[in-house]
């Protein structure tokens, strides 16, 4: 009798031990899995974020590039023709602009808001060159405020290339 409460007694202890062992490799094993997944998405964040940096850059470039050419087209065709030939001979092939302009101020709201003041000051920029379109006095002045355009362009076009880069 006594042997059989041994036997008992080895079989409960033993049985224990191992169900604390599966118990403990169960909760480390989890404790893994959930740093994995936690990297996982880390990792597919960045890789959505860099998505949308390389698309805020492209749209950017185009959109800065776009106006730029809206400028030059201005500057050259000033004596040249009438004010309203002018801005139709300038606003001309420009369509698509509207729409890069609304998916570039998404962009930068939605996943970049960290980036909105640096982009307010370039469409800061952008209307300085825009309020001299109909003054043919003040071309030297629209040229200034282009430069300062290109400067403001550039350095977005840096920060987004700095964060894509921290990533």
């Amino acid at each position: 009798m006594a042997s059989d409460i041994m036997i008992i007694v080895s079989s409960v202890v033993t049985g224990l031990f191992t169900l604390s062992a599966v118990f403990l490799t169960n909760k480390i094993n989890s404790s893994n899995s959930e740093k994995l997944l936690a990297q996982a998405n880390h990792i597919d964040r960045n890789k959505s974020k860099l998505l949308k940096l390389e698309e805020l850059y492209i749209k950017f470039d185009k959109w800065s590039g776009s106006f730029n050419n809206v400028c030059f087209k201005y500057l050259h065709l000033v004596g040249t023709l009438d004010n309203t030939e002018i801005l139709e001979a300038v606003l001309d092939g420009n369509s698509n602009v509207k729409n890069d302009f609304i998916e570039l101020k998404m962009l930068v709201s939605i996943y970049f808001p960290e980036h909105e003041n640096a982009l307010s000051l370039v469409f800061e920029s952008r209307d300085k060159c825009a309020n001299y379109f109909g003054h043919v006095e003040r071309c030297h002045d629209l040229e200034a405020a282009m430069k300062q355009f290109g400067i403001k362009s550039e350095s977005f076009k840096k920060s987004i290339g700095n964060l894509a880069k921290s990533l």
